[in-house]
């Protein structure tokens, strides 16, 4: 059924006077903005144009030929861990990701590639430095145990 409420366009000038010299909150509402019209188009689409269940989109753990839009769920073993209670029960997910900030981050590897992080701490950066010694470098909030930039271009570790 067709909304009886034409959305208005927001533009970026109507975010910059809500956010005035906050690009963050501008880009964060911009990709809510975004997420919302694609996932609308998503669901409209699909569900205007489902007549039969063999015709929906649907989410399957395995194949079925009596279904002609399936998509099989895959899961990646090094990212979550899967429990299949058996029919009528739960199928259980399990895993960790934490996202915190609203900045995009891009990997871009030339090959199949392990990357390991660790479970505390954060990763080293050319920012970290230079500094002189511990002192300088934990005045500038590097904590023992982080990797920071010495002075003459080598790495140390705070240890004190």
């Amino acid at each position: 059924m067709p909304s009886l409420i034409t959305p208005l366009p927001v533009t970026r000038a109507d975010l910059d006077r809500v956010f005035p010299k906050n690009p963050k909150m501008v880009l964060a509402f911009e990709g809510l903005f975004r997420r919302t019209a694609d996932n609308t188009i998503a669901v409209t689409t699909g569900a205007e144009s489902t007549q039969a269940l063999n015709d929906a989109t649907v989410l399957t753990l395995s194949p079925n030929a009596t279904l002609n839009n399936e998509r099989v769920l895959a899961f990646d073993p090094q990212s979550l861990t899967v429990t299949d209670n058996g029919a009528g029960n739960t199928l259980a997910i399990a895993g960790r990701v934490k996202v915190t900030g609203i900045f995009r981050c891009t990997l871009s590897l030339a090959a199949d590639t392990n990357v390991s992080l660790p479970a505390g701490g954060r990763i080293p950066s050319s920012e970290d430095g230079p500094y002189a010694d511990d002192t300088a470098a934990a005045a500038a909030g590097v904590e023992i145990g982080e990797w920071y930039a010495k002075t003459g271009g080598t790495v140390a570790w705070r240890q004190t």
